[in-house]
């Protein structure tokens, strides 16, 4: 089975399985990333999919570097880290931003405990920002909206009660904590009106009430 790590899969990118990979290095480059996938297994204890998703990104780092498969630890410095970990935030989205970066901070830290580059290094990785509302979440449809609200029981208190806080949510677009604080004297049935109290603002807001929202809170 493929798995996904970053755009493509652990066979595309040669580690399949990370200890076959690496047991017998073809080139030295390659011995230090079985030596790094030992310090991540046994000084770090990851999990082995984290160990893979490290390993990628490590992999695509240092190879570009030595092309020959030997390194040469002097030729790293803080632009040639810094121009790799932003080349590969490029490929990503939102939180996936900062998968190389941390693994690439590893793979350094790792270095400084081989004691063949100076510690500091990692202090060069960008930092990638990640905007809260970079991906909001696709809106339910109208016909989505209803399908959930016809899998409420109509006949038990339970599934009328979750038949109301469906269409409030789905009516209103309030949040949970607002739903929750609903009260009876917050409903004004004479003018057909709902005060609403924000969880967020702390202010409270009126909302005209739909007839199908009456009915169903009624009930």
């Amino acid at each position: 089975m493929k798995t996904p790590i970053g755009s493509k899969t652990i066979k595309e990118a040669g580690l399949v399985n990370s200890q076959a990979a690496f047991c017998k290095p073809d080139t030295e480059v390659r011995s230090w990333l079985s030596r790094y996938d030992q310090y991540l297994d046994h000084f770090l204890s990851l999990s082995v999919k984290t160990r893979q998703r490290y390993l990628f990104f490590a992999t695509r780092f240092l190879t570009p570097q030595f092309p020959s498969g030997k390194p040469d630890w002097s030729k790293l410095n803080g632009a040639v880290v810094a121009d790799a970990v932003r080349q590969e935030a490029e490929r990503h989205q939102n939180h996936g931003r900062r998968v190389p970066a941390t693994a690439i901070r590893s793979l350094l830290r790792f270095l400084v405990t081989q004691g063949v580059i100076s510690s500091g290094l990692e202090h060069a990785i960008p930092r990638q920002r990640v905007y809260q509302h970079a991906s909001l979440p696709i809106h339910l449809t109208d016909d989505q909206i209803t399908r959930a609200l016809n899998t409420c029981r109509t006949d038990t208190a339970m599934g009328l009660r979750n038949r109301a806080i469906l269409l409030l949510l789905s009516r209103f677009g309030l949040r949970a904590k607002e739903v929750i604080s609903l009260r009876l004297e917050d409903m004004d049935w004479v003018e057909g009106k709902l005060k609403i109290r924000s969880s967020k603002s702390l202010r409270e807001r009126t909302l005209p009430l739909p007839n199908d929202v009456g009915q169903a809170l009624i009930k």
